[in-house]
């Protein structure tokens, strides 16, 4: 319960209880309230007043409780819709994230995941290397005829692991119509790791292997 609610009650109780009383002692006794009478106008003016006060500051009071909850209120609607917008921003950033990531798989799954090595470098190896005496490669301009033919042996089911395997250990899969021990053995020595990655990137890049 409000104070200035408490303090209306109890003036009003006061106001009610005082009103019995003198009624009671103005039957009892006739004389009364004779040189008494201003006091007791005072005392029902001032109970009257107070109860009147306390009414309005009371009044006032849940008037004020109602204008702070009716803020209150407000304060959460537009907090609730001004988060909306940057939620449905975070919603469609995710959708758009979630989408480049599955078009990323897509792209790896065709073929067209970025490879460890540098291309544009292997086509360098390529040539120091002398693939290019050995082998036909349209890529590098290459017309060798010693060893198979990449763009016709390399195929779409190849990748750069099967790639490397076939410079590194050319004995292991023999491309019919070649002779074993044709291509050496020893690349996987003489070339550093990161040219080999550069020139399988270069192989895997420009055939059928990365179409």
């Amino acid at each position: 319960m409000h104070f200035n609610e408490t303090l209306f009650y109890i003036c009003g109780i006061a106001l009610a209880v005082s009103a019995v009383l003198i009624s009671f002692i103005g039957l009892k006794v006739k004389t009364f309230p004779g040189r008494f009478f201003p006091l007791v106008i005072v005392w029902f003016v001032v109970l009257l007043g107070g109860a009147t006060t306390f009414s309005v500051l009371h009044a006032k009071d849940l008037d004020e409780e109602k204008a702070a909850e009716f803020s209150e209120a407000n304060s959460e609607i537009e907090e609730e819709q001004s988060a909306e917008p940057f939620e449905e921003a975070e919603e469609e950033g995710s959708e758009v994230e979630e989408e480049r990531e599955e078009a990323s798989e897509e792209a790896e799954t065709e073929g067209g995941a970025e490879t460890q090595g540098d291309a544009e470098a292997g086509a360098q190896v390529f040539t120091a290397a002398g693939c290019a005496g050995c082998h036909t490669f349209a890529a590098a301009g290459a017309e060798g005829s010693v060893g198979p033919n990449l763009d016709e042996s390399i195929t779409a089911e190849d990748d750069e692991a099967s790639i490397e395997a076939m410079i590194v250990d050319p004995n292991s899969e023999i491309v019919e119509g070649f002779a074993e021990g044709i291509m050496p053995a020893t690349f996987g020595e003489t070339l550093s790791e990161e040219e080999l990655d550069d020139l399988v990137a270069f192989i895997y890049v420009h055939s059928a292997a990365g179409e």
